[in-house]
């Protein structure tokens, strides 16, 4: 019984390659990493003062759109030293005093969180839900240090459209690399 169980979930494994190849695919790449990505998804990419930033978004879904983000942060001495675990925490607490201090209650729940790897790079899973009261969002984090700076690769939309997208998201994820 125990094989039939795993036959579903080795037959998924082995389609993801065949899902995005199904897929024309578009791949975004700076000076520092790439990430591959469906084309009719709308991306925008912008370089602001703090560093680069790139978001996606999967134009047929709805109130909450589903969203890839990669942002870079430059870390100063005191960041360098704190561990991915450390990092990941203080940046879900500085997100969440965003809200308070916009008179919101609290309003972040974390619901997950583990040490990950993402090709051979050590990282840290966050997944956080954002309940802004009719709407219920989730954030799925991953935060990744190269060099001085952190990445952080954050997937956000409802549950539902994170878990029927997952074969996709965990493909974007998986094509993320420093040059």
């Amino acid at each position: 019984m125990r094989k039939l169980q795993l036959i579903p979930l080795i037959l998924m494994v082995l389609a993801l390659p065949a899902l995005m190849a199904a897929q024309e695919l578009t791949i975004y790449e700076t000076s520092l990493y790439s990430i591959s990505y469906p084309s009719a998804w709308d991306d925008t990419a912008n370089v602001a003062d703090t560093g680069d930033f790139f978001s996606l978004t999967n134009p047929s879904l709805g109130i909450i759109p589903l969203s890839v983000m990669v942002g870079i942060d430059d870390l100063n001495e005191d960041d360098q030293k704190l561990s991915l675990k450390a990092f990941a925490e203080r940046a879900t607490d500085a997100n969440n005093a965003e809200f308070v201090n916009a008179g919101m209650s609290d309003m972040i729940e974390v619901v997950a969180s583990s040490s990950v790897s993402i090709n051979g790079l050590d990282a840290y899973r966050i997944k956080i839900s954002v309940d802004a009261g009719d709407l219920v969002m989730s954030m799925d984090n991953y935060y990744i240090r190269h060099q001085d700076q952190m990445f952080t690769i954050a997937f956000m939309g409802d549950d539902l459209s994170l878990e029927e997208n997952k074969e996709v998201l965990t493909a974007i994820k998986d094509s993320f690399r420093f040059k």
